[in-house]
């Protein structure tokens, strides 16, 4: 018979096991709506132009201007799309001389399709923008031009969340189960605002010219200060307005022929009501999202009194278009995170399971202004007398944006394109990068991978101070979005093990520990923190 020796008894019973019963929480779910960082892809479209046969051939690219839209603007992105098809027109303004010297214009719409590759896995609300990047023409010959088109598509999720917060536990007596909280402060979507307004505007013409036909023509749609009531958002904002148009200069003996580029601001006022269900809350932010649709500008007949003269006071250009306006609200959303639990009686698990949202914090807005003076090198012909055969437009370049403590930086340059015609008739053009800074007021603590930015051109204006200078002039409008990202851990999969015994004291004497909190101590001898006394010495009693 085997003999043991030198094992001690406690060695020889068997090991503990310990077996774990699921426990039956109750969490308090909270739903919401979170706007995420802009999406954005870019791809170009090539398209040959044919000159159509009434118009004469063309020998040099004055100027070329693209906008764009896109159909569906806004849609619902459910779980497991992968792509998302749309679909738009690119509208293609082309201003060339003939080669007979004649300024011609050339209008024509390009259609496009495109594919997003859906990156969220949850169902969103998605709002779509699509911009023109950049414009390359190339001429093939004097019936044909060749262009290349970037575009750029920025897409915006409004993604629908949920967080569960554990608030205790359905077989066990209250007060058993001891949860830390910590507030968290979310900035949700309230709601979206959406509204169309019609504008029909007339404006005068440049003094001393008469239009014949409008070249070419530029908007841009603008805010300008916004109140938000209890039951309406009040809406101020302009449509700016630039104008290229050819006509007779009634100032010169012979009514020569011009080309001249004229500026227009037209105000309006909307009012946008909101949604019942949010009304009286108080917002924390908003985003204002306009569009213009449809705009044109057509030259109207004077009207003329009886004997055929023409009444001053009647404007001779019309502009009609709709102004598209999507204003999202956003609320702070204050929720009590359980970060932590353990119970009093029973041995407590559970599976800490980390989220993050990521939403939009703050807008703002800013306009630059430049000025500058552009030197023409070696002017062919004296042009002082022909500062109305002159026009220009610019781009922006090179545009960077830095952050530093609530400030964004926003500098880059812009590429102006100046066309102008002497005083024998010959045209000449010029290039010129005029620079430009702006710096941002920002809310919160940003950075530069957390900023969305886009940038807008409102108006640009040339004119000449003598023969070899010509002045320039410019607005921007700069709109910056910061977001922030929230990491929310919750509590899931709670559970009791069994099989674990532990020591208990009538009395326990003992101080916190390096980095340790009330809180760590509560846990470890599984007691409420509000029973823990602190004695004269600084060390803590524990009474149980």
């Amino acid at each position: 018979m085997a003999q043991k020796v030198g094992i001690p008894d406690y060695a020889m019973q068997p090991a503990k096991t310990t077996r774990t019963i699921e426990a039956k929480a109750c969490y308090d779910k909270t739903e919401f709506v979170c706007m995420g960082k802009q999406q954005q892809v870019s791809f170009r479209v090539e398209e040959d132009i044919l000159v159509p046969d009434i118009k004469p051939d063309m020998e040099d690219i004055l100027s070329i201007k693209a906008d764009c839209d896109i159909n569906p603007r806004e849609r619902s992105v459910v779980c497991g799309e992968d792509l998302v098809n749309w679909t738009g027109n690119i509208c293609l303004q082309v201003v060339y001389k003939g080669v007979s010297g004649e300024i011609v214009p050339l209008e024509t719409q390009l259609p496009y399709k495109h594919q997003w590759k859906n990156v969220h896995e949850s169902e969103a609300d998605a709002a779509f923008t699509c911009t023109v990047t950049e414009i390359e023409p190339t001429i093939v010959n004097e019936r044909k031009l060749r262009v290349n088109v970037t575009l750029e598509v920025r897409v915006t999720y409004c993604r629908k969340g949920a967080i569960s917060v554990l608030t205790g536990l359905s077989d066990c007596e209250t007060g058993s189960l001891q949860v830390k909280r910590q507030p968290v402060l979310l900035n949700c979507l309230a709601t979206v605002c959406k509204d169309e307004m019609e504008i029909v505007e007339s404006f005068p013409r440049r003094d001393g010219v008469v239009p014949k036909a409008i070249l070419r023509q530029d908007y841009a749609v603008t805010e300008n200060y916004k109140q938000i009531t209890g039951d309406k958002i009040v809406l101020n904002g302009f449509i700016h307005v630039t104008l290229l148009y050819v006509g007779f200069d009634r100032q010169s003996a012979e009514e020569k022929e011009v080309v001249c580029q004229q500026c227009q601001r037209i105000e309006f006022t909307q009012f946008i009501p909101i949604p019942r269900s949010v009304r009286g809350r108080e917002f924390s932010s908003d985003f204002v999202e306009l569009w213009g649709r449809d705009f044109h500008t057509d030259i109207v007949s004077p009207l003329r009194g009886e004997q055929g003269e023409e009444i001053s006071s009647q404007k001779e250009f019309q502009c009609s278009g709709t102004v598209e306006t999507r204003i999202s609200l956003f609320e702070k959303c204050r929720k009590d995170i359980v970060t932590d639990a353990f119970h009093t009686e029973k041995e407590f698990a559970f599976v800490m399971q980390p989220r993050s949202f990521e939403t939009m914090y703050s807008s703002s807005a800013s306009e630059i202004s430049t000025r500058d003076v552009i030197s023409i090198m070696n002017p062919p012909v004296s042009t002082r007398n022909y500062e109305s055969d002159l026009f220009g437009y610019c781009t922006p370049e090179d545009v960077k944006l830095s952050c530093d403590s609530g400030r964004a930086s926003v500098e880059g340059s812009l590429l102006w394109h100046i066309t102008y015609r002497d005083a024998e008739g010959i045209c000449g053009t010029v290039k010129e990068e005029v620079p430009f800074h702006s710096l941002v007021e920002l809310e919160g603590d940003v950075n530069s991978d957390n900023v969305d930015w886009r940038i807008m051109l409102k108006s640009c204006e040339a004119d000449f101070l003598n023969d070899s200078q010509i002045e320039v002039r410019a607005q921007l409008a700069v709109i910056l979005c910061s977001y922030i990202e929230y990491e929310i851990v919750e509590l899931t999969e709670p559970v009791y093990i069994e099989g674990i015994h532990r020591k208990t004291y009538p009395m326990i004497i003992t101080s916190i520990g390096p980095g340790e909190t009330l809180w760590d101590v509560a846990k470890r001898h599984h007691i409420p923190e509000d029973s823990i006394r602190e004695t004269e010495n600084g060390r803590l009693l524990i009474m149980k």
